[in-house]
């Protein structure tokens, strides 16, 4: 079904320079190479902007190289520390994304790269003509010999996990009608020796049923031939179905129906007719059968209701063949009740309304599932019909707000009041102070963002629910303060622009409690280079450069296992190509587990992971939560 010849991977060429920034806002203008001096800005202590202005290396001391883009002079990484770098092609290049582990930067902090060309798979995609043509086709996983005559338009989705923490790869083809040998087919570029998950989405043209999408795995090394076969189309069940209410079999309209083959093969879905009439497809595989209905919008309240098929299709088969219609009976539906909660928290010792917090309810009415959602008006207060069940409540405020989330269990089936009050307890207070790593000197103008899952693993005290972050800048004085719910938070701070400065990241802080932080920005590394093709014939203009801390064994913090936001605690740099594909960036000075820096010579150890929370039950909330991370600790108070 594809090839299997290795391709070569994107190799490290030689050394050149760049322009272009990615953590540092672009400043205004560079200095000439006569007026190299000091520049004084009123919004920064002056201790922290003293750095010479250059427009070329020459300007700058030895062991500096000219950041062009701002105008300022910075130190090259010694000791060719290690990162990992995302490259993605501008959009519309034949050439595709690919990402490197682990790559030692050069003398000077050069990084030249090349991108190598994708394999491509071409076919065409059509389905099989009959069961026994698709059981040959999973038998030999060959497309020779088979009947091509029904072909299929539509969208075919690729997607393998990134080499790095927090990304993915992703490829995209559509499929093309071909007159001349009248099939429809497509090319889809990949990155050899990767295992994608494949997902066809067929068209749907006009006046034919919607059919489900397709899954399958593809991992090629090699460019190749590689038809898409398809399902015959006699093995899909098309279902037509009623959805009912009570003895008076009352159809239900505006239900919202949907389908599931096994855990992940899903169907077509349909909203019923005036009549609760529905028709839905669902795919030819293993597994049990469950269709859902649940109440669409503007239909009325009622549970989500399953049917389900254990012994998976050939059982709702025989079932469907006694019967012209699959009914789902919603009965019983429970009373509904219409409820009003007030979102509450105390300030100066006097009430105080929680406006914009998202209000979820989620749980069990009449044997199903029920839910419902809204945001609080500026008296705090908001109204939903639900029927009587109970409930579990969870109150979101914005990040804002300074109280702090909470879920509390609503029970309606025991109490028959309508209107309901709910306090929230203050968010905890984080105050802290960004400075510079070598001198100590405060830094203004800086952005600091603490970011938290709120996953069940939150050893914390709140009930809270979806991913949040919360930022604040620092003032004059290097100061920020800002208020968050209790829980573990990683932390990211930039710099402000035009100072010698660069990101920072702490992937594991306990919060729980009011804390005094001292985040230390560490002195900024110049990293330049150029982004070729591997043959060499052209560079990549306006190509997106992210370089990531190199770190091993990331299951070692929870922030970095799996969380939406791990990629930016692992970013050091995103910056764009010019027209001659040249690039720079600026990292920070990354620093070792015995307080030694891998950018210069002596006392780098390789990263490893700190004392893990889900292998101790707690942790310590200090430095050591970031032990062996290579960017200076946050200390706490």
């Amino acid at each position: 079904m594809m090839g299997t010849t290795d391709s070569a991977r994107p190799s490290a060429l030689g050394r050149l320079p760049l322009p272009l920034l990615g953590m540092l806002l672009a400043l205004a203008a560079c200095g000439t190479a006569g007026d190299a001096g000091f520049r004084e800005d009123s919004s920064v202590p002056a201790s922290q902007d003293r750095t010479a202005t250059c427009s070329q290396d020459g300007d700058c001391a030895t062991g500096q190289g000219c950041h062009r883009g701002q105008g300022i002079c910075l130190a090259f990484p010694q000791g060719a520390p290690s990162f990992s770098i995302a490259i993605d092609p501008p959009a519309g290049d034949s050439l595709v994304a690919d990402q490197f582990t682990g790559v030692p930067l050069g003398p000077d902090g050069a990084l030249d790269l090349a991108l190598a060309n994708p394999i491509v798979l071409a076919g065409a995609i059509f389905h099989a003509a009959s069961a026994g043509e698709w059981e040959d086709f999973a038998g030999a996983g060959s497309s020779n010999g088979l009947d091509r005559s029904t072909g299929s338009g539509g969208r075919l989705v690729a997607i393998a996990e990134g080499r790095i923490p927090g990304t993915q790869f992703r490829s995209e083809a559509q499929a093309a009608f071909d007159p001349e040998s009248g099939e429809w087919r497509y090319e889809l570029a990949l990155l050899p020796g990767l295992i994608y998950q494949a997902t066809f989405i067929p068209a749907r043209t006009e006046g034919a049923e919607a059919l489900p999408p397709h899954r399958f795995p593809i991992h090629a090394s090699a460019s190749a031939t590689m038809d898409v076969v398809l399902p015959p189309l006699a093995t899909y069940l098309r279902v037509e179905g009623i959805v009912l209410n009570g003895d008076a079999q009352e159809p239900v309209p505006s239900a919202q129906v949907s389908c599931r083959v096994g855990d992940a093969n899903i169907g077509t879905s349909a909203l019923t007719d005036v009549d609760g009439r529905f028709a839905i497809v669902l795919p030819p595989d293993a597994g049990p059968v469950v269709i859902q209905a649940r109440p669409g919008n503007g239909a009325q309240p009622f549970p989500a209701r399953e049917r389900v098929w254990d012994q998976g299709l050939e059982q709702l088969r025989a079932e469907y063949d006694t019967s012209p219609l699959v009914v789902i009976r919603v009965d019983p539906i429970p009373a509904t009740r219409t409820v009003s909660v007030q979102v509450l928290g105390q300030q100066d010792g006097s009430d105080a309304a929680v406006a914009l917090a998202k209000v979820s309810f989620s749980g069990i009415a009449g044997g199903g599932a029920a839910s419902a959602s809204s945001v609080t008006d500026d008296s705090g207060i908001v109204s939903v019909t639900l029927l009587e069940g109970v409930y579990e409540l969870t109150i979101l405020p914005p990040t804002t707000s300074p109280f702090a989330t909470r879920r509390v269990t609503l029970d309606l089936t025991a109490s028959t009041h309508q209107a309901f009050r709910q306090y929230l307890d203050p968010r905890v207070p984080i105050t802290g102070t960004v400075i510079r790593q070598s001198d100590g000197t405060p830094v203004a103008g800086a952005t600091v963002s603490l970011m938290t899952d709120r996953s069940d693993t939150l050893a914390a005290t709140y009930g809270g629910a979806h991913d949040a972050t919360f930022t604040a800048a620092t003032d004059a004085d290097g100061r920020f303060q800002v208020r968050v719910d209790p829980g573990r938070y990683a932390l990211v701070a930039d710099p402000p622009s035009g100072v010698p400065l660069a990101r920072t990241a702490s992937p594991s802080l306990d919060l729980s409690v009011a804390r005094e932080l001292h985040v230390p920005l560490p002195d900024a590394r110049l990293v330049r280079g150029r982004i070729r093709s591997a043959s060499g014939d052209r560079v990549l203009a306006g190509a997106r450069i992210r370089l990531f801390l190199d770190v091993t064994h990331v299951s070692g913090w929870w922030s970095l296992d799996g969380t939406t936001f791990a990629g930016e605690l692992l970013k050091a740099a995103d910056v764009l190509t010019d027209q001659d594909g040249r690039y720079e960036a600026v990292v920070p000075r990354l620093v070792g587990v015995d307080g030694g820096t891998p950018d210069e010579p002596g006392t780098w150890d390789a990263v490893t992971p700190g004392m893990s929370p889900d292998d101790t039950g707690a942790w310590d909330g200090g430095t050591g939560s970031s032990e062996g991370f290579p960017l200076p600790p946050v200390e706490m108070d």
